[in-house]
């Protein structure tokens, strides 16, 4: 069966997802101007920075793994059976769905991280913006909306709800453009 093209915008920004580097949330957007994708973005750091999944696993070790090894077990370090690396990767999994994961990414995102829609509308040519229509995998943060606003798109499709800011579509609505969820998955 043949997809509507709202599907194919849509499965694109969900793929495009699949190139963040963010260790939280992957998130991809697309534009889309006379019925051709113009843009896509995904969230990540800027050029040249350490990706946020490099970043959160070498805090992870220092901070937290060796620490508990360190101070919360009276064997020596050098006697003490490590555990294998599936083991070391589920506790590091485990961790990235802590509340102190959770905290700690948020304060890191607002100062190293580009979102999906910044980066879509920082690569699309000027006369790609006007009246184009944004399909991304996650709700627009007021900060996306803002930029949207700016950048004169007419329309937002959004296939998750961001839980931290939902003032995105807010604002959007507040400023005329079209924004509607539209989930596939």
């Amino acid at each position: 069966m043949r997809i509507t093209e709202k599907e194919l915008y849509m499965l694109t920004a969900l793929n495009v997802a699949k190139r963040s580097t963010c260790a939280r949330l992957k998130v991809g957007a697309v534009l889309i101007k006379d019925k051709r994708i113009v843009s896509h973005g995904y969230n990540g750091t800027p050029q040249h920075r350490e990706h946020c999944e490099d970043f959160w696993k070498n805090y992870w070790i220092s901070n937290i793994y060796l620490n508990n090894i360190l101070y919360k077990n009276d064997v020596p370090l050098s006697i003490q059976i490590l555990p294998s690396p599936e083991k070391y990767d589920a506790m590091y999994n485990e961790w990235l769905k802590s509340k102190q994961f959770y905290d700690l990414h948020g304060e890191y995102s607002r100062c190293n991280e580009i979102h999906a829609e910044m980066n879509c509308i920082m690569f699309a040519e000027r006369k790609h913006l006007d009246e184009a229509i944004l399909f991304t995998s996650l709700s627009p943060c007021i900060q996306c909306g803002m930029a949207l606003v700016s950048a004169r798109i007419t329309g937002v499709y959004y296939n998750k709800l961001y839980e931290r800011d939902q003032t995105g579509i807010q604002y959007l609505k507040d400023n005329k453009i079209f924004c509607e969820q539209y989930n596939i998955t």
